[in-house]
């Protein structure tokens, strides 16, 4: 993969890795304070990402990101 695929599939993966952080921080101190500040730092990062990838692009032959896949992305 490109720069450019990882940077279209960049809120996904800040998504993927707030979660395995939250579980990690809960199996080692069980502190839900701590593990629903990260989920919402981690949200929000995946929020603002969006902004980062540009309207149509082409991650495959497949599948391309334009304004309602960004809109909708952001909603979930």
């Amino acid at each position: 993969m490109s720069s450019f695929q990882l940077m279209e599939i960049l809120p996904d993966l800040i998504v993927a890795a707030g979660s395995v952080v939250v579980m990690i921080a809960i199996a080692v101190r069980r502190n839900y304070l701590f593990g629903f500040l990260v989920s919402i730092v981690a949200l929000a990062l995946a929020f603002v990402s969006l902004f980062l990838i540009p309207s149509g692009a082409r991650l495959s032959d497949i599948l391309s990101i334009d304004g309602y896949s960004k809109y909708f992305t952001g909603v979930v």
